[in-house]
């Protein structure tokens, strides 16, 4: 289901300027910046030569199967397997699209170290009469089609999250995963898998599989963006790499610790700790916070603090994201739809208006950002219907 939940076109005025928030000057420099970057790298893709910018710009082709590989009336399986939760479902095709028929989670993720461990796992995941599954895992592989349906090698394993088995390190998932549950069960079964950003993509195909001028935005605990090049390239910016802005002096202390200096100024594991800083610069004698959170707990006026404050940091990152929005639309020259995600966007105060309004003071280009439904499962199901 889509909802355009705010069409900046519409909208009005802009945000007051300050110490805190850019002047609209600024702003263009940034997003002018980003663009620059965004040619440049794409450049060294097409030369082959070393891509000497802040954003990584990890390309990926990919193929989706030339005819659907459940029929009309047939049900099959969806699972997202994120971070450290699991949402699993069971939808059926239909001749206007998917019904989901009922759906697990987010469930919390068990610690998976093992490949044996893995295994298990999926008994308990997989339905017992299903014949194709469709995995969203949020993990790095690099996407390959292999018996007829696209695929993923595993490339790298985060120890942070609860599925970390390293023996899967060079393994094609869909292949691994068929191979054990249809020797288990006696019975073939069919197993497409993507990373996470392709599968936000990929659901906006749910409301016109023609369409090719898309990108995501993730903006909760840690933040990336990313866009498809063409009909069969995927582009994941690492977008958090990007550092031609002007950069707080805290950004600048934790990216010289862990890198991802964009990343720092706007995603929900340090945004709030911009706002502690500011109280202690100031010498305010106000609770410091734990989590983004209770920033917009602050800003709400739910708990003590400085509510235009907390305000102005959710409205500065917003702002520093749309620049990167406004920056891909100028870079693709297209009208763009974004699949946005993550809990800073959806739940910070004034979050996804700002980001919105901010896009649109950036470009001429028609930025529209969606809300689908299940958007996670849904963009796993694209790769099968």
């Amino acid at each position: 289901m889509l909802e355009i939940f705010y069409d900046y076109r519409d909208s009005g005025g802009g945000l007051p300027q300050d110490e805190i928030l850019f002047s609209p000057e600024t702003l263009l420099e940034i997003r002018d910046n980003f663009t620059a970057e965004l040619r440049s790298a794409h450049k060294a893709h097409l030369t082959a030569a070393e891509n000497r910018t802040s954003l990584p710009f990890i390309t990926d082709r990919f193929q989706l199967p030339p005819s659907p590989l459940v029929s009309e009336g047939e049900e099959f399986e969806a699972v997202e397997i994120g971070g450290s939760k699991i949402t699993r479902a069971r939808l059926r095709k239909t001749a206007n699209g998917l019904a989901i028929l009922d759906k697990e989670g987010p469930l919390v993720l068990p610690s998976i170290k093992t490949l044996d461990e893995f295994h298990v796992f999926l008994d308990q995941v997989i339905y017992p009469n299903v014949g194709v599954v469709a995995i969203n895992f949020a993990n790095t592989m690099r996407q390959v089609f292999e018996r007829g349906r696209l695929d993923g090698i595993i490339t790298g394993i985060d120890d942070t999250r609860a599925v970390s088995v390293h023996d899967l390190i060079g393994k094609v998932l869909g292949v691994e995963i068929e191979d054990y549950i249809s020797s288990r069960r006696n019975s073939p079964i069919i197993t497409s898998v993507a990373g996470d950003g392709l599968c936000m993509v990929l659901s906006a195909k749910s409301i016109d599989p023609q369409k090719n001028n898309l990108g995501f935005v993730i903006v909760g605990k840690g933040y990336n963006a990313g866009l498809l090049l063409n009909s069969t390239t995927f582009v994941n910016l690492d977008a958090a790499s990007f550092d031609k802005f002007p950069m707080s002096a805290l950004a600048s202390e934790l990216s010289q610790q862990t890198g991802w200096p964009f990343g720092k100024e706007v995603n929900g594991s340090h945004l709030f700790k911009h706002y502690n800083r500011a109280v202690q610069d100031r010498g305010i004698t106000v609770p410091l916070i734990q989590s983004t959170e209770e920033l917009s707990a602050v800003a709400l006026g739910n708990i003590t603090g400085i509510p235009d404050l907390a305000k102005k940091y959710f409205a500065r990152a917003a702002q520093l994201v749309a620049c990167q929005m406004a920056g891909i639309a100028e870079f693709m020259g297209l009208d763009m739809i974004i699949v946005p995600d993550g809990s800073v966007f959806w739940k910070g105060v004034g979050f996804k208006e700002t980001v919105a309004d901010t896009t649109r003071q950036l470009t001429g280009k028609n930025v529209q950002f969606v809300e689908i439904e299940d958007r996670a499962i849904i963009g796993a199901a694209m790769l099968v219907v």
